[in-house]
């Protein structure tokens, strides 16, 4: 059943690799492309492993309620860095509590640091502003009639574009993040 919120501690972190057993459970559950387990242990341990993603959990009380995969889309050096939401699940006894919503506005602050640490544009601090424009595109794509619109519309304004995919139609929402200071040795 349904696990309840009420005085429990809940922490959005950086996924490590201890969580892959708990990733790949929930990857399983909500994404059919993964249905049996050695695709989705494959998937989720491939993403945990490849610097071009950037995954975070929802960590209550030592379990991972869900999780939230980020991907730098074109390459490291964009003057104009890209960052697409590329996959948010939560495990459905955590449902409905608010907690992808905490997983996306918790987790934007570490992308836009991890876009600035990573992009020599952007982590450049004698010419911070000129090479990188000290903010990030994120896009999300989701199906026309995904539930999960709801949250990401919260945090994504912009409708661009749309694409025919895994048999449905699927509309692409744009946002724009700040990014942090450079690091000043």
């Amino acid at each position: 059943g349904r696990l309840s919120m009420t005085e429990k501690n809940i922490l959005i972190r950086l996924a490590h690799p201890k969580d892959l057993d708990s990733l790949e459970y929930i990857n399983q559950e909500c994404f059919a492309g993964n249905a049996d387990v050695g695709s989705a242990f494959e998937w989720m341990s491939a993403r945990l492993n490849d610097p071009v993603f950037d995954i975070c959990v929802a960590d209550i009380d030592g379990v991972t309620a869900g999780y939230i995969v980020w991907e730098i889309k074109g390459g490291w050096n964009r003057t104009q860095p890209v960052v697409e939401l590329e996959q948010l699940a939560i495990d459905a006894r955590y449902r409905k509590q608010g907690i992808a919503s905490m997983l996306v506005e918790q987790s934007l602050p570490v992308v836009g640091a991890w876009v600035r640490n990573t992009n020599k544009h952007c982590a450049d601090t004698d010419n911070a502003g000129s090479g990188c424009h000290n903010h990030a595109t994120i896009i999300v794509w989701s199906a026309e009639d995904n539930p999960v619109n709801k949250i990401y519309r919260k945090f994504f304004h912009t409708m661009s574009g749309s694409r025919r995919q895994y048999g449905r139609q699927e509309h692409m929402l744009l946002g724009v993040i700040e990014l942090p200071p450079p690091k000043c040795e």
